[in-house]
């Protein structure tokens, strides 16, 4: 596989320019290198974006679960209390029927 060559490259190997002309194409590709810099930098920026936001979602739905699960543990919890509420009833009534015989 060959290396890919730069547009300076190409146009060195493309044969010899006088002065202004080089100068000119100089000027231009160096442009077009600080262009093409940029906008690697910013995609790249746009990269580290999007994979705090894929790991913020991860983290969001990750206290999704865990809210759900605790809303389970507090509804198990209050049944449970509600059951053992009826049962404690249930017993005073016994107790206190045995109190009046």
């Amino acid at each position: 596989m060959t290396a890919k060559k730069s547009a300076r490259q190409h146009a060195r190997e493309r044969g010899a320019l006088d002065g202004a002309d080089a100068q000119a194409l100089e000027g231009a590709l160096s442009m077009t290198e600080r262009e093409r810099d940029e906008v690697r930098r910013e995609r790249d920026g746009y990269r580290e974006l999007a994979s705090k936001l894929a790991a913020m979602e991860l983290e969001r739905d990750w206290e999704r679960r865990r809210a759900l699960d605790f809303e389970r543990a507090l509804y198990n919890s209050r049944a449970m209390y509600r059951e053992l509420e009826g049962r404690i009833r249930d017993l005073l009534r016994i107790d206190a029927g045995s109190d009046e015989r």
